[in-house]
């Protein structure tokens, strides 16, 4: 009992060592450090500046539910813009299926499809270069198979080199038909 005695004596001494005008802190509300200086009136609001661009070229849309018959490549409809686009003309005509580049550039193609059906189904996507024909490269092989009555949401993106006027669309392939898929589509020119 005297050693914790004189322990605590010890530390108090120590404490008026270190501080040998004693604690006299000054505790403050923490509110009050939190608290703005005084302040006059708001100046004049300022001029409004232009609307800022997303990006150059960007377009973000996406399609009704819609319904794909048996053993055959189908486009994809983009009917509904989520974004108006800019620098990718959407629809190419009246052709809602198809996009096409104002500027060349590398392109990010990002998309997210829904996919049902009430039977069994095998399904492929492919993203196709309507200008030459050919799949766009690279494009990652997105094919996978349905349960009866199964939902999927399947989704991913792709980086891929257009040239100015270069046109592309989704496609979609159904084995055993009445699949049904609500897809969503975003492009933006990540580099000239």
């Amino acid at each position: 009992m005297l050693n914790k005695f004189l322990y605590f004596c010890i530390c108090g001494l120590s404490l008026l060592l270190v501080f040998p005008s004693g604690i006299n802190a000054s505790w403050e509300s923490p509110v009050s450090l939190l608290e703005k200086p005084n302040q006059g009136p708001p100046g004049p609001m300022g001029k409004q500046g232009e609307l800022g661009r997303l990006a150059q070229s960007y377009a973000s849309v996406h399609g009704e539910t819609q319904s794909v018959q048996p053993n055959n490549f189908f486009s994809i409809h983009f009917g509904k813009f989520q974004l108006p686009s800019d620098g990718i003309e959407h629809p190419v005509g009246n052709n809602d299926t198809l996009f096409k580049v104002k500027n060349g550039g590398v392109y990010m193609i990002e998309w997210t499809i829904t996919a049902t059906s009430p039977v069994a189904d095998h399904v492929r996507f492919n993203l196709l270069n309507a200008k030459s024909l050919q799949d766009l490269k690279p494009f990652p092989h997105v094919n996978f198979s349905l349960q009866a009555d199964e939902i999927k949401m399947i989704s991913g993106q792709t980086f891929t080199h257009l040239a100015a006027g270069d046109a592309f669309q989704f496609e979609v392939f159904s084995e055993q038909g009445n699949l049904h898929i609500t897809p969503l589509l975003n492009v933006m020119r990540i580099t000239p």
